[in-house]
């Protein structure tokens, strides 16, 4: 399964089209499938409220450009010595802290750190659902 494929199925799942027509339209931020697959093959560097940080042939780090503090990361990884072969989807998000003036020390703000629990439950369905797309297209690829 190529990395395209992988951000492709990851941004124009169900669970993120909602996301995607929420940023738009509370946001301005709206966004396309096309763009999503334009994303995806390294054609365009910005999607709605993302901007590419970093790129690679097999991974794209993602900053959200309305507060800055989160970061998107989706890379897929060939598996091999099995029967059949198989790629590894990997995905991780990350909300920066801040740095407090008065000790230095980083602080996650409280609306942050209160839908900590939502933010985990939420990248974990965008995962499944990424990966039941995925070998879905797989399975009919192979029909």
């Amino acid at each position: 399964m190529s990395h395209a494929a992988y951000v492709e199925a990851f941004y124009t799942g169900t669970a993120f089209k909602i996301e995607r027509f929420l940023l738009g339209l509370f946001l301005s931020k709206p966004s396309t499938d096309l763009e999503v697959n334009q994303l995806a093959i390294g054609e365009i560097d910005h999607f709605s409220g993302w901007r590419v940080e970093d790129r690679s042939a097999n991974q794209v780090l993602l900053r959200d450009i309305i507060s800055g503090k989160t970061r998107s990361w989706l890379m897929v990884a060939s598996q091999v010595g099995g029967a059949t072969p198989a790629t590894r989807l990997f995905f991780g998000s990350a909300v920066l802290a801040e740095t407090t003036e008065a000790t230095g020390e980083p602080r996650v703000d409280i609306l942050f750190a209160s839908l900590l629990w939502f933010h985990k439950l939420y990248s974990r369905i965008l995962l499944d659902g990424a990966r039941a797309r995925l070998a879905q297209v797989s399975n009919n690829d192979r029909a």
